[in-house]
C-alpha cells in the first residue's frame, strides 16, 4: 500500500506556544474530517507518514503578522515510488478575529 511522507523544509510562523495564531495542520485523508497527523507552526518531526495515499494540508492564520512561511515537500513511499491518484491537497483558512 502506498503512503505519503511529507517534510518541512521550512518552517517559521507567528510564535504561541499552542499555535493559536498561525499553524499547518496535516491530515491522513482527504479532508479535515479525516484522521489529523499534526499541527505545527514553530517545530515539526522530520518527516511525518500517512497511512494512505493522500494527505490534506490547512494553513491557518490570524492575519496579524506577515513574516511567517513554510515549506513542504513529499513523496510517495510503500511499494514503489509511483503512486495512485492522490497526493497533497491544500487549503488555506483565514480565521477573522473579532
Amino acid at each position: 500500500m502506498q503512503a505519503i511522507e511529507v517534510r518541512f523544509d521550512e518552517l517559521s510562523l507567528e510564535y504561541e506556544p499552542y499555535c493559536g495564531y498561525d499553524s499547518v495542520t496535516l491530515y491522513d485523508g482527504s479532508n479535515a474530517n479525516s484522521p489529523e497527523l499534526g499541527a505545527y507552526c514553530t517545530a515539526a518531526p522530520d518527516s511525518i507518514t500517512s497511512a494512505g495515499a493522500t494527505v490534506f494540508v490547512v494553513f491557518e492564520t490570524d492575519l496579524t503578522a506577515n513574516d511567517g512561511r513554510f515549506l513542504l515537500s513529499w513523496s510517495f513511499v510503500g511499494q514503489g515510488n509511483q503512486g495512485p491518484p492522490g497526493g497533497l491537497i491544500c487549503t488555506i483558512v483565514i480565521l477573522h478575529c473579532h
